[in-house]
């Protein structure tokens, strides 16, 4: 999938993709990046689709399915979408604050994972701002890349969580594995 044009959520970047299969198409969802001036990014949800059984896909616009509002004012990214019945749930992040921790330090992110519903695919209803997963670590916890399968009756979340600042360098606040388990989604 080529970068977005000059101005568009995805001109800087864009992070591999959630796949999934919903009839003749497999429906790609991509998370663009943009450069910011007074923090390093902004990120919003794509789409993309395959007709061809995953060997290529075509974005299906220049803008995202899924970006900041008014309660998520950024960082909107890492979708993972499932089909369950007939409605497509998607757990995401949201950007709940920029913070600079230390003067001569660049401001970090903090966000946390919410849920979103769909009757297509490509418009969808957000939980506005309704974090989903405790924090375990507290307030300044970001949590990302959200993945759920069914295990008999019960759906489970595999996620990664980490404080928001000094991760980079120091392991005991770095990623960790999180997992969840929900019986309604």
């Amino acid at each position: 999938v080529p970068l977005g044009k000059l101005g568009c959520f995805d001109e800087h970047g864009i992070f591999p993709m959630n796949v999934v299969r919903h009839g003749d198409a497999i429906l790609g969802y991509t998370c663009g990046w943009s450069r910011r001036a007074s923090v390093s990014v902004d990120t919003a949800i794509g789409l993309t689709v395959s007709h061809d059984n995953g060997l290529t896909f075509e974005r299906i616009g220049q803008g995202p399915v899924l970006a900041a509002s008014l309660h998520e004012p950024f960082l909107v990214g890492d979708a993972f979408v499932k089909v369950v019945g007939e409605i497509f749930h998607m757990w995401y992040i949201f950007g709940t604050a920029w913070k600079r921790y230390a003067p001569d330090m660049p401001p970090d992110r903090t966000y946390k994972i919410g849920h979103a519903i769909s009757t297509d695919g490509v418009n969808w209803i957000k939980e506005e701002a309704r974090q989903i997963i405790s924090d375990r670590l507290g307030e300044e916890e970001s949590q990302a890349l959200p993945s759920v399968v069914r295990i008999g009756e019960s759906y489970h979340m595999f996620f990664c969580y980490r404080h928001s600042v000094d991760f980079r360098t120091n392991s005991s606040r770095a990623y960790r594995i999180g997992h969840a388990v929900s019986e309604d989604l």
